[in-house]
């Protein structure tokens, strides 16, 4: 089965989870920005995509790629700046799911916790 790992990183959580993934797979799978996806992915069985979560649900660049990703076995994965277990992690899983194109389902999804962007704090200590 041909992979590829993709992923959209704010703060480098989502990156680092990318890298864990594709350390596992096989050697020569590539593991890639979305700003520099290949043009076609559709000779990859595999996609592995990965985002951070934006107003819950995948951020705009990632939503954006989601759309257009039509292969027959597509994960996600996310990073979040809250812990996996709570709701907003898992509707976020769902409301990125549901980007992808009418009749998609993931094979599989992941959520772990990462690092708040600080300008993120800043604005929740202002308020």
């Amino acid at each position: 089965m041909k992979s590829i790992v993709i992923y959209s990183s704010l703060t480098g959580n989502t990156k680092q989870v990318a890298e864990a993934i594709t350390s596992v797979l096989p050697a020569d799978t590539p593991c890639v920005s979305m700003k520099e996806l290949p043009s076609d992915l559709s000779s990859y069985d595999l996609v592995f995509a990965g985002f951070w979560v934006d107003k819950g649900t995948a951020n705009k660049e990632a939503r954006d790629v989601l759309g257009t990703l039509d292969n027959s076995h597509i994960a996600l994965f996310a990073t979040a700046g809250v812990p996996p277990q709570m709701a907003h992690a898992k509707e976020s899983l769902i409301n990125a799911a549901n980007c992808l194109p009418h009749g998609i389902e993931p094979v599989g999804t992941f959520i772990c916790q990462g690092k708040v962007d600080p300008k993120v704090i800043e604005m929740m200590y202002k308020m």
